[in-house]
């Protein structure tokens, strides 16, 4: 289910920070189904909103992949504490 980071560098342009959930749930090697599954069940980290619509930051994804695709709520945790300290 997790996606390389490799792979993900490899796939997006620098510039790209967002995507929207087609590419995040190709990026993750999921169905887009799956993927809204796991936003709403907070298996994956947090969208961003812009509007209406959700995006997910490209660092975010990568880092909760490099993290083992830990749980929303334990991913935001590690990362506020990588923040800090």
């Amino acid at each position: 289910m997790s996606v390389s980071v490799v792979e993900a560098e490899a796939t997006l342009s620098p510039t790209i920070i967002m995507v929207r959930a087609p590419e995040a749930a190709r990026l993750v090697g999921v169905s887009l189904r799956k993927w809204w599954v796991m936003d709403s069940s907070g298996a994956c980290p947090a969208p961003v909103r812009l509007g209406r619509s959700k995006h997910w930051l490209v660092e975010d994804l990568k880092s909760w992949a490099s993290l083992g695709c830990p749980p929303r709520e334990e991913f935001q945790a590690r990362k506020q504490a990588n923040q800090a300290g």
